[in-house]
């Protein structure tokens, strides 16, 4: 026992011990749907069909929520988030406008 608490080396048993912590973490990070920020913020940029990420954004937020993807509060929620993404890119790309 008195090894696990020597000064020079106790450092790794710090480092092994949060190991399965993390791994745990990332496993759940993984099973994550996309942020619905992201995908419409996608959809703005112009990267793909906003109908498209929007039909993805839909579905992330009913995974998450664990309704079905007609849901009127999520598609209220998605509208809102599009509004404020879209005011967003466009305040962006006019302050990068201005800059330049």
């Amino acid at each position: 026992m008195m090894n696990l608490m020597w000064p020079i080396g106790g450092w790794r048993y710090m480092f092994g011990f949060s190991v399965p912590a993390a791994l745990l973490m990332g496993l759940g990070m993984y099973s994550l749907p996309p942020s619905l920020t992201w995908l419409l913020l996608r959809g703005v940029q112009g990267t793909g069909s906003l109908q498209q990420y929007k039909e993805k954004a839909v579905s992330a937020l009913g995974r998450l929520r664990g309704r079905p993807a007609g849901d009127k509060q999520s598609e209220s929620q998605i509208e809102e988030t599009l509004v404020s993404v879209s005011r967003m890119w466009w305040l962006w790309s006019w302050e990068q406008s201005y800059i330049r």
